[in-house]
Parts: structure tokens; C-alpha cells; sequence
């Protein structure tokens, strides 16, 4: 019988594996082999930009205007940055338009306007323009609450009231009894917001309610003044004429002081104007409170204690 030499033919079974395995890749050319195909995929879409805050934003003549800001996302690159453009002049009643573009980062373009109002400042059937104040920056009505006219020369002095304004009780709203023809009642006020439209008479004080000084803070409109704007501060009146004396009975001032017309606690009216003492009777509310009384603006004395059953002319601030 033939013997086999089994060590022999182990190594060179092991022999071939090894050359095998070090990279002998020989194949017939039947045997092809293929890559993976990688497969491109084109973003041709734009990315979509939403609007924070409304479309159309309507605005008040003056009143600042605070970018609400937008946001782009994209299907492929996610959040993308929005670009803001355009310029909104609110001391300027129109029309503005405020373009928001956004691109992602294959070259996609997408771009969305928001339309931008400025619109009047109405109360109670008359409209007001902005006054900026050259002393402080702060804004003003450009008249006092209820007059019809800026004052001048030529009307300040006119009974009929065109540029006085209205007469109010300290921290009363406006319910009728700031008209200089309002009638008259000796009784006192619950609140606030219970009281008729007759001027109180006959006492230091139309109510007994501690929430006046709070109420003519309010910018919402509700009181003595149009939204945004509220009854300022004794202080805040003595920053804007402090130098002034007899520039602000004839106009050179800004903010167009006319003598007042006031009404006594009796319901007697007195109208200054008719006085030839320069800047005599300018006296407005504020809405600074002392333990009884509250303090009035007045040209000469500057801050002074009034009651409050008194009626004077308010002038409104921005808040």
C-alpha cells in the first residue's frame, strides 16, 4: 500500500491560505467587481421664515418701534440666520414695509415683508401729535388733554377754552365732569369708577379712594390720557422747565404752556388769561400725591399743594 506524507500536504494547504490571505485576488474576467455609488442629493427648496409678533403691526404716531424679529428653518440646514431690512419712521403717520431675508447654505433664497402702520393718536374725537422734549428726550403730547389747539398768541387768551383743555378733579377719569359747563353735586364720589358727571363742590376732596395717583399712572388709556401716555410726575415737570420763566408764556418753550383755566372747589371757574403778568397762571396737575392734597405744576411756585377737589388741566407723557 502507498503511504502519504500528510505533514508534506498540511503545509501546503496552509501555504496556499496564507498567499491567499495576504491579497491574491486573482479572478477571471468574468468575476467584475463594483464600488458603492454614493447618491448626491440637491436642496433646491428655500427655507421658510416665520414672523414674530404681528403682520400688520400697527403703531402709534411716536410711540417706539421694537423689532419683533423672525426665524428661518430649512429641511436640510436646519435653523438658518434671518437678515431685517428697512427703516420705520413712527413720528411719521404711513405706511412702512419691513423685509426679512433669509438663505441657506446651498444658495436657497427666501423673503417675507411685513407691512408696519403708524397710525394717529385719537382720545375722545381729537388727535394729538408727539412733541420731543430738547431738555430730556422724553415725548409729550403737543397739547393739554381736551383742547382743540396748540396754544399761541392769538387764542391763549380766548374764554372759550380752544387750548386749555379740559378742567379735572385730581385722579378722576374722563366722565364728563371735566367740562367747564359740567354740572355741579355736593356728593362725593364711591371710587373711582363710581362716581356721575357732575364736578363735586363743597368739600377739600371729591372721594375718598387711594388708588387716584395709580389711576392717572395707567398707560392703558382708560383714564385722562390715550394709550401709552399717562399724567406725569411733579418732578418730571420740574426737569422740563427748570430755567424757563417768561419763555413759556410766550411760546418759545416747547411744550406750548398757555395760562390756565381752573375751576374752585365752589365750581367757579377763573381764567388767567386775562392776566398781563407774563407766565401767570400756568398750573397743571401731576400725579404726585401728598397725605391730603396733591401736588400741581406751577410756573412761579414750581411744586404746589392743592386739594383735590380743585380742577386743573392735565398735560400727558409717554411712558
Amino acid at each position: 500500500m502507498k503511504k502519504f506524507n500528510y505533514t508534506k500536504l498540511l503545509l501546503s494547504a496552509i501555504a496556499v491560505l496564507a498567499f491567499n490571505a495576504c491579497g491574491n485576488t486573482n479572478t477571471n474576467s468574468n468575476n467584475n467587481t463594483s464600488k458603492p455609488q454614493v447618491k448626491t442629493e440637491i436642496n433646491e427648496d428655500a427655507p421658510v421664515i416665520t414672523l414674530q409678533g404681528d403682520n400688520p403691526l400697527y403703531l402709534q404716531h411716536g410711540y417706539r418701534y421694537n423689532e419683533p424679529g423672525a426665524t428661518a428653518l430649512d429641511d436640510v440646514n436646519g435653523d438658518v440666520e434671518v437678515k431685517a431690512s428697512g427703516e420705520v419712521d413712527t413720528f411719521t403717520i404711513g405706511t412702512y414695509y419691513v423685509t426679512y431675508t433669509s438663505k441657506d447654505f446651498d444658495g436657497n433664497v427666501a423673503s417675507v415683508k411685513r407691512t408696519v402702520i403708524v397710525k394717529p393718536i385719537t382720545y375722545y374725537g381729537l388727535r394729538y401729535k408727539p412733541l420731543i422734549s430738547p431738555i430730556t428726550g422724553r415725548i409729550w403730547l403737543d397739547r393739554n388733554t381736551g383742547a382743540s389747539e396748540v396754544c399761541t398768541d392769538d387764542n391763549y387768551r380766548d374764554f372759550d377754552f380752544p387750548c386749555h383743555g379740559d378742567i379735572y378733579q385730581w385722579g378722576r377719569n374722563t366722565d364728563g365732569h371735566q367740562k367747564p359747563n359740567s354740572q355741579t353735586t355736593t356728593k362725593k364720589g364711591q371710587s373711582i369708577t363710581d362716581s356721575s358727571d357732575k364736578f363735586v363742590i363743597g368739600h377739600d376732596d371729591w372721594t375718598s379712594d387711594i388708588h387716584r395717583s395709580a389711576n392717572w399712572m395707567a398707560t392703558d388709556g382708560h383714564a385722562v390720557c390715550p394709550v401709552h401716555y399717562r399724567v406725569p410726575t411733579i418732578q418730571e415737570w420740574e426737569q422740563e422747565t427748570s430755567g424757563y420763566g417768561e419763555e413759556i408764556y410766550q411760546f418759545e418753550h416747547f411744550l406750548k404752556l398757555g395760562s390756565s383755566t381752573i375751576r374752585y372747589s365752589d365750581g367757579s371757574l377763573d381764567n388767567f388769561a386775562g392776566h398781563d403778568l407774563a407766565g401767570f397762571g400756568i398750573e397743571l396737575w401731576s400725579s404726585t400725591a401728598s397725605t391730603h392734597k396733591s401736588y400741581i405744576f406751577n410756573l412761579f411756585s414750581g411744586s404746589v399743594l392743592e386739594y383735590r377737589s380743585k380742577g386743573y388741566p392735565v398735560r400727558c407723557i409717554q411712558d
